[in-house]
């Protein structure tokens, strides 16, 4: 299937079968699992000229944020609350 710029964007959301990470890990495969689990480093996770950001500015300034949907969202949510009942009292010790 061609790539048609007008219609498949965004890429993660409509066309995630051409989104990889820099190293070629498919897009399904980026994980918060696969992180934890360590398959997936922090050079496999950053921004790339590839990467797409939602950009928004008030007249003084940019903000890049990049684009996600909302079931990622989910997830991430989910997780962070899971770390802050498992780990909330010693990420709380470390901060202080």
């Amino acid at each position: 299937m061609r790539f048609d710029p007008v219609t498949d964007y965004p890429l993660g959301l409509r066309r995630p079968d051409l989104v990889s990470t820099p190293g070629g890990i498919p897009l399904a495969e980026v994980t918060l699992e696969a992180v934890r689990a360590g398959r997936i480093g922090g050079e496999e996770i950053r921004a790339t000229p590839e990467t797409q950001f939602e950009i928004v500015t008030d007249g003084q300034s940019l903000v890049l944020t990049p684009v996600r949907d909302a079931k990622h969202d989910k997830k991430f949510k989910e997780s962070l609350e899971m770390v802050h009942k498992r780990f909330g009292r010693a990420l709380k010790k470390l901060a202080e």
